[in-house]
């Protein structure tokens, strides 16, 4: 059953994104951390975003053990530091699966900065609200710290 809700969420994911052919991508790997559990673990992955809508998606694998994850963040408020560096905060939420099931809900919260005007590299640490641990309900705090950059085309 969770296996479809995640497969139906990517699919209407990729249809509202697909209309916007002169939209600009940015894509590019991050690293994320976990503290607090229900969650991924130290994991690498990709982060995907679109000039069209205010949305992130993060997509990582964790090894060991073998474990898949997706965030996805509507980027709510992006506000300039200064010339080249902003901060951005929004809700999200996060899944993890199929070793075990975690799910909650997120605050995407971190700061980017555009080194050229096709580069950006980031730092978010949003804090999270586990509700599904070990596919238990198990209600508690964690952040999911990552790192990233992405490539802008």
């Amino acid at each position: 059953m969770l296996r479809r809700v995640f497969i139906a969420s990517a699919l209407l994911i990729a249809v509202a994104a697909a209309p916007a052919v002169s939209q600009q991508w940015g894509i590019g790997p991050l690293f994320r951390g976990n503290v607090g559990g229900g969650g991924f673990g130290q994991s690498v992955g990709v982060s995907i975003q679109s000039t069209e809508l205010p949305a992130t998606l993060g997509i990582d694998l964790h090894l060991d053990p073998l474990q898949a994850g997706v965030t996805a963040d509507w980027i709510m408020v992006r506000e300039p530091l200064v010339e080249a560096l902003s901060f951005y905060v929004g809700p999200g939420l996060y899944v993890a699966l199929p070793q075990s099931i975690n799910a909650g809900a997120r605050l995407a919260l971190g700061i980017d900065a555009w080194l050229t005007d096709w580069l950006e590299v980031f730092l978010e640490v949003p804090p999270v609200l586990r509700v599904i641990r070990n596919a238990e309900v198990d209600i508690g705090f964690a952040t999911h710290p990552a790192l990233g950059i992405r490539f802008w085309f």
